[in-house]
């Protein structure tokens, strides 16, 4: 279910994403319900201690079950990626480490780069994260820098890598996330 519109073109297109990302959000609660429920009839009764799989089911609240209502102000508290296509933040991340991820070093600088945002552009706090000295950490993310040709200064950047970063880690977002282990 969309947020209330207006009638104009902009508002009702507007209206319309908002419930397909809704509808989109519905299916996939209720697909992750049906897994469960799968499981647990797999499972057999009082499997893990609940009995006859009660656990939360059959009350029809929100996100349970099939025919669930999500309203579009629901995803907000999901996340930025949880608005986002899939397809489009694979792609996205992909495209944006794939320098990183291609590069030919033992140093992992997907990994330093996650430290390096993590701490905040704290030095001391990444390279302890990662085990290494800071001089270490300052290197790598020279040599990130240097390979994206982009700012880590910039704070528009940083959410971009972040988001980069966090939809190539998300299995829901990505089955298969970029590679990490160079």
């Amino acid at each position: 279910m969309s947020r209330p519109a207006g009638y104009g073109a902009t508002a009702l297109s507007t209206a319309l994403d908002q419930a397909r990302r809704a509808l989109e959000a519905a299916r996939s609660r209720d697909a992750a319900a049906g897994r469960d429920a799968a499981r647990r009839d797999a499972e057999g009764p009082g499997a893990g201690g609940v009995e006859g799989g009660a656990a939360g089911g059959g009350r029809g609240g929100a996100g349970q079950g099939s025919g669930s209502v999500v309203g579009f102000g629901e995803l907000a508290g999901q996340g930025l990626l949880g608005l986002l296509d899939p397809a489009a933040a694979q792609a996205f991340s992909a495209a944006v480490l794939a320098p990183l991820t291609a590069y030919g070093s033992r140093a992992d600088l997907v990994a330093s780069l996650r430290a390096y945002l993590e701490g905040n552009g704290h030095w001391e706090t990444a390279a302890q994260r990662l085990g290494v000295h800071r001089h270490t950490l300052r290197y790598r993310m020279r040599r990130v820098t240097e390979l994206l040709g982009r700012d880590l200064d910039d704070p528009g950047v940083r959410a971009e890598l972040w988001l980069a970063l966090e939809a190539a880690r998300n299995p829901a977002i990505s089955a298969s996330p970029p590679d990490s282990s160079r």
